[in-house]
């Protein structure tokens, strides 16, 4: 480039609308360049390096990518600097070469093959043996190689492998796709039971497993096993290649098979049986597969049962406990096949399975103590090798005598009803042993199989002379109720220590509640002491009102609740006992599906969030939280998900409603004023005298006045502040002694309807006029079913809801009769909610409806050191409109997911160079948030594009 800076960029053109609408990509381009030539002069497995096409699997100037390079002495294999070859290759001088196929190393290092010949089998010849193709001066194995994959010119385009002559994105026939190659892992000495596991020199890869020497009936020739009788490559002994349109029949290269099998390319085959030609050539079975009477299906070993398209151990699988589709239910576990709350027969509980703590590598000794690296787990301690006779199988100890999963040597696996007897499958038992589903096992000492097969010895019980006693280190010694014999001693598992099983250990700070350990601080069902239920969430179907889910709050004492326009769900957690403690007092984002999105606990100056007693949204879409004990509003940026502006207010706040002008007010129970927050500006507009009275929830009618719930004094009643004079006034029901105000909502005709606290007595529900801005009072009803009144919320229908802190029911109520139509019993206890928890005011009154859309584009560099500069894009707003523009980078466009996002951007172009962590990254990705102030006028945004340099 002659030291010249290029300026690309990458566009795409939509359009974009709220409004139920989908996003459409109706035109675009994607223009990619750089430095350092024509990437496309290089093939696979070459890659362009500064100097040239470099092979990064074998330079050690260049030893695994461009620049790295090895020590003095080492020599590259694989892509990996050592001082061995590995994977079947020979060092020649520096480098590693494969004598097999190398015209310049052609059996031995410096053997040069003649102008024309190939190398083939380790032998210069003038055609490729073995079922090998000609290409260039090279043989390959055009089944297999992405560089020539079904014929020397095709070329498998980048992240596709080559899997039986044809480009595709998986590997086929039970082969594991290892970079750009399909690899046998049971075979490859380079990928051993694993992509790059690579065997040491002279071991060979036998059954996923290195070793010395080979089994089942194959042949060491060179670093792999070979079978002598079918392989075209070593037919009939090591290095004997067949000529080209010759196959491998019983050891003799001929023209045609014998015994039955097919001739399949070069390879004579069963097509009964095999895996790769299955019914004819080419067919090939799928991973997991074995081929039956020419048929693929999916054979299960070890012990597991075919359920549907998978394998499931039926004794310990909760979604298959003792059969296919037989799913335990809730805190149950799935132990010999059966569904409990406890684990038997010497298992402990983790989670929801139970599992051998003594040989478990992902919970060895205890719960979630993951063993490392090349450790196994052995008596209960992570260790480099296997103890008590057993032999190390992958991350495993195993008996190799009777595991039917690796009989006899690791990866042997016995089928169908075979068990594994003495190293051997087959379908019997010896050594006065039964059989027992898949395993051999004595009848006499088996706690699992006491007397006869599947009969489960009870917690506590040990099988002696095949009867189920109470016994803990010995027959007769006895645990006593909510004991469990833990290393031969009876020992409480209520305890920290022993939390639900032996050795189940809570960690510091948490307590054991049931046999789990839990935070009390945090806990929803558990909060404070066990078994007290709370600091949780729960979602109902407003159409049935049937109970969706229950979901923990994150943090303590939640008692706010809004829905925004996005379909999350934000909680502020009060936490007045502690309200400086971030994990308590602070502000929850919950994704539709009840997970957490995140948790806010810092202010915009990264001050503290105590006791949060107000949330709101406005109509742009962000979160407002109000903060009782420092008297502040916080805005918060919901993709971002963290405050971006902390505004003072002149009263401490209790609740927030936005109106169509943007125009946030707050009810307090203080002695400050009442006030207003512009949330366009983020400035306090307003502040209205109290006249000495209090309130909770705050809702707003059609005409932007705002009505507060009358806390004091008491009547039962609303306080109106007009929304063009600011006057504030007090509005009293016919019934006084109704009970104190505390939730206030809108329904769908815009009149409004108010929760009356009245401590542990019978609560009424009360309805006002909203329609014509005087707040007329209308009507009260008595609803018998919730008590401490508290909540109410309109939803989209009409209907209204309404909840009471001493009677965790929550009631549906006809808008137009005020009658009960249906009560749901929540979970957890006193629920507490009286902000905008079904989201009908935002939708009514701060947005008239509007939508809130979300559309995300990723943005290919080209290369990793790509300098993103500026994002440009053309919007059409009506008015009350606007979109939102954030970013976000990554080297791979994985990451971009949780990669931290910048913005937002209003204008553009949107200059984005002073965004943290962008560049220089390979991968861009734009998100637009489009909000409409009306549903039938939304925002539309198109041509988003993103300027970079490298």
């Amino acid at each position: 480039m002659n030291g010249s800076r290029v300026f690309l960029a990458v566009t795409t053109t939509l359009v974009v609308g709220c409004g139920g609408g989908e996003a459409g990509v109706v035109g675009g381009t994607s223009t990619t360049s750089g430095p350092g030539g024509d990437a496309a002069a290089c093939t696979a497995p070459l890659v362009q390096c500064p100097t040239g096409c470099v092979a990064v699997l074998l330079d050690p100037d260049n030893c695994g990518g461009c620049g790295k390079a090895c020590a003095e002495g080492q020599v590259c294999s694989g892509g990996n600097c050592g001082m061995e070859c590995t994977g079947g290759t020979t060092k020649c001088g520096d480098l590693c070469v494969a004598v097999d196929n190398d015209p310049k190393n052609c059996g031995a290092c410096d053997k040069v093959c003649a102008e024309g010949e190939v190398c083939s089998g380790g032998k210069c010849a003038w055609d490729c043996t073995g079922g090998s193709t000609k290409c260039g001066d090279g043989c390959v194995d055009v089944t297999k190689d992405p560089a020539h994959c079904g014929n020397c010119a095709t070329q498998c385009p980048e992240g596709e492998v080559c899997s039986n002559g044809l480009c595709s994105l998986n590997c086929a026939g039970g082969s594991t796709k290892c970079g750009d190659l399909c690899i046998e892992v049971a075979t490859d000495p380079a990928n051993c039971g694993a992509c790059g596991k690579a065997c040491v020199a002279d071991e060979i890869c036998s059954g996923g497993a290195c070793a010395l020497l080979c089994s089942g009936g194959t042949t060491k020739c060179g670093s792999k096993c070979v079978d002598l009788a079918t392989d075209p490559a070593n037919c009939g002994y090591c290095g004997k290649g067949c000529d080209a349109g010759l196959v491998c029949s019983s050891g003799v290269c001929a023209l045609q098979c014998t015994g039955g099998s097919t001739k399949c390319g070069n390879l004579c085959v069963d097509l009964a049986k095999d895996a790769q030609n299955c019914g004819f050539c080419g067919k090939a079975c799928e991973k997991g597969e074995a081929c039956a009477t020419g048929v693929c299906s999916l054979v299960c070993a070890g012990g597991t049962t075919k359920c549907g398209s998978m394998c499931a151990d039926v004794t310990k699988d909760p979604a298959n406990c003792g059969s296919c589709g037989k799913a335990c239910v809730g805190e149950e576990v799935c132990s010999n096949g059966a569904c409990g709350l406890n684990c038997v027969g010497g298992a402990s509980k983790c989670g929801l399975k139970c599992v051998d703590l003594a040989k478990d590598p992902a919970n060895c000794g205890s719960c979630g103590k993951a063993c490392t690296g090349e450790e196994v787990c052995s008596n209960g301690a992570c260790a480099l090798v296997c103890g008590g006779g057993a032999t190390k199988c992958g991350s495993k100890c195993v008996d190799l005598a009777n595991d039917p999963a690796n009989c006899g040597f690791c990866g042997k696996a016995c089928a169908g009803d075979e068990v594994c007897a003495n190293g051997t499958c087959g379908l019997k038992c010896v050594g006065g042993t039964t059989k027992c589903g898949n395993g051999c096992t004595n009848l006499n000492v088996d706690a699992n199989n006491c007397g006869v097969c599947n009969k489960v010895c009870a917690g506590g019980e040990s099988c002696c002379t095949g009867k189920c006693v109470l016994a803990c280190g010995g027959c007769g010694n006895v645990c006593g109720q909510g004991e469990s014999c833990c290393g031969g001693q009876c020992k409480s598992v209520s305890t920290p220590q022993n939390c639900g099983g032996c050795g189940i250990t809570c960690a510091a700070g948490q307590s054991c509640c049931g046999g789990k350990c839990v935070d009390q601080l945090q806990d929803a069902a558990n909060c404070g002491a066990c078994g007290n239920a709370s600091n949780i969430s729960n979602k109902v179907d407003a159409a049935d009102g049937k109970l969706i889910g229950t979901y923990p709050s994150g943090g303590g004492g939640p008692s706010r609740t809004v829905v925004a326009l996005d379909g999350n769900f934000w909680i502020a957690h009060r936490c007045d006992w502690d309200p400086n403690n971030g994990n308590c007092s602070n502000v929850v984002k919950m994704a539709a599906d009840g997970s957490q999105s995140c948790i806010i606990k810092n202010a915009a100056d990264n001050a503290t969030l105590p006791f949060v007693r107000a949330l709101g949204a406005d109509g742009q879409g962000y979160i407002w939280a109000g903060t009782w004990n420092d008297a502040r509003a916080h805005k918060i940026d919901p993709e971002l998900c963290k405050v971006v502006l902390d505004v003072s207010l002149p009263s401490n706040p209790y609740g927030f409603a936005t109106d169509s002008k943007g125009l946030m007010w707050n009810s307090q129970l203080g002695s400050g004023p009442y006030g207003a927050i512009d949330t366009l500006t983020g400035k306090v507009k307003y502040s209205v005298p109290n006249q000495g009275t209090t309130a909770y929830g705050v809702a707003i009618d059609t005409k932007d006045n705002a009505y507060l719930g009358q806390w004091g004094p008491c009547s039962g009643g609303l306080y109106r502040i007009d929304g063009q004079s600011q006057a504030l006034s007090a509005i009293s029901p016919n019934n006084p002694g109704g009970g104190c105000t505390r939730g206030t909502t809108i329904d769908t005709d815009g009149n409004l309807w108010t929760a009356y606290w009245t401590g542990g007595a019978p609560s009424n529900a009360s309805k006002f006029s909203g329609q014509n801005g005087s707040g007329t009072f209308l009507s009260t009803y008595a609803i018998g079913q919730i008590c401490g009144g508290v909540g109410m919320a309109g939803d989209s229908s009409g209907k209204i809801w309404f909840t009471g802190t001493c009677s965790n029911n929550v009631v549906r109520i006809n808008k137009d009769s005020g009658a009960v139509e249906l009560t749901t019993a929540l979970p957890g206890s006193n629920p507490y909610n009286y902000s905008d928890w079904s989201g009908i005011m935002l939708r009514t009154r701060a947005t008239n409806n509007g939508q809130y859309g979300t559309y995300t584009i990723a943005f290919n560099g080209g290369q990793s050191n790509a300098t993103w500069g500026s994002v440009t894009w053309d919007a059409k707003l009506p008015q009350g409109a606007l979109v939102r523009v954030y970013v976000r980078s990554a080297a791979l466009v994985q990451q971009l997911a949780s990669a931290p996002l910048c913005g937002p951007f209003t204008t553009s172009p949107a200059d984005i160079t002073g965004c943290p962590n962008i560049s220089p990254k390979q991968w861009l990705e734009v998100r637009a948030v489009l909000v409409a102030k009306d549903a039938q006028n939304p925002p539309v945004v198109s041509k988003i594009q993103a300027n970079y340099q490298n």
